[in-house]
């Protein structure tokens, strides 16, 4: 959900989680996509290994992510089951001040349909400008049709990325222009 995405880049902000944690948080979600296809009765099992082969790092510093992400309330990570949050009032921080930045968020209690290779490579040490920026054109510009398809298209201003998830303009634009470069990003003209 949106609005999970925002809730962890909310306690980045606050200064709960770091972007390494964000990470962390993204590379559950390809863990748990990856058993999504389990066949009936065969159990999951989710290892510190494998979250080092998404994400990187060290056991210890996976470990102490998984713990601020836990203790935010974001999820619950153990070898047989890895859970995410049902709801904000799961969530350990001040509701009040999360709301206003939520609702900076168009369409916030819809699901986010994030491709698993951006899941991949955002986890695997992407620097949070780049995060902020392929998160953001995610939520201005990718929607289920709800027939097993999707809209990929729209417009999102860089200073709305820098100003919403608290990164450098200048970096938005360089990340911009890297997703073009890559092709994951087609920029097209506009008057604004």
């Amino acid at each position: 959900p949106v609005a999970k995405i925002a809730a962890a880049w909310f306690c980045t902000l606050e200064g709960h989680l770091r972007t390494a944690d964000v990470r962390v948080f993204l590379a559950c979600h390809e863990a748990v996509a990856r058993r999504c296809t389990l066949p009936a009765g065969k159990d999951p099992k989710f290892t510190h290994k494998e979250m080092l082969g998404l994400c990187g790092g060290t056991e210890r510093r996976l470990k102490a992510s998984l713990r601020r992400l836990e203790a935010v309330g974001l999820l619950a990570f153990s070898e047989s089951a890895i859970s995410f949050a049902k709801n904000r009032a799961e969530l350990s921080i001040d509701l009040g001040e999360f709301q206003p930045f939520l609702e900076q968020f168009p369409n916030y209690k819809r699901l986010l349909p994030v491709p698993r290779r951006i899941l991949r490579l955002l986890a695997g040490g992407a620097r949070a400008s780049l995060i902020a920026t392929v998160l953001g054109h995610l939520i201005w510009g990718l929607y289920g049709t709800g027939q097993g398809s999707f809209k990929a298209s729209g417009r999102l201003k860089a200073s709305w990325v820098a100003e919403t998830f608290g990164v450098d303009l200048r970096r938005v634009r360089e990340a911009r222009k890297e997703l073009a470069e890559l092709g994951w990003l087609v920029l097209e003209e506009s008057k604004q």
